[in-house]
């Protein structure tokens, strides 16, 4: 099971970039995402967890929309290097919170990205 601890600042709310249906399949894994009105109480406060096993992902819903955005693709940066068996990476917060936020600044800065039709 690995936590998020990414803060943004505190900005302007933004729209919701996790699904709809509350799911997201990695590889062959089809995760549940939960928000919990609660912040996610581990060893120390976190946003978010994921747990592989049980295939869910716990966002805590007490911050922001951009803050709950972060923390999903965070968790997703999770779920995506435990399906590529890199073990080393997934454990590695600092690497995760790399990823995870330079995705979240594409996402940001090119709100676009996902209605292009000529890709």
């Amino acid at each position: 099971m690995e936590t998020t601890t990414v803060r943004l600042p505190n900005e302007v709310e933004t729209v919701e970039i996790m699904p709809k249906n509350n799911k997201i399949k990695i590889g062959y894994k089809e995760y549940e995402i939960v928000k919990k009105p609660e912040v996610i109480d581990l060893p120390n406060e976190c946003y978010g967890k994921i747990d592989y096993d049980k295939e869910i992902i716990e966002i805590s819903a007490k911050y922001s929309q951009r803050q709950q955005n972060a923390t999903f693709l965070h968790e997703l940066v999770h779920g995506i290097f435990e399906k590529l068996d890199l073990d080393d990476l997934r454990r590695n917060e600092q690497i995760v919170n790399q990823v995870s936020s330079t995705l979240y600044e594409i996402f940001l800065d090119n709100p676009h990205i996902f209605t292009m039709k000529d890709i």
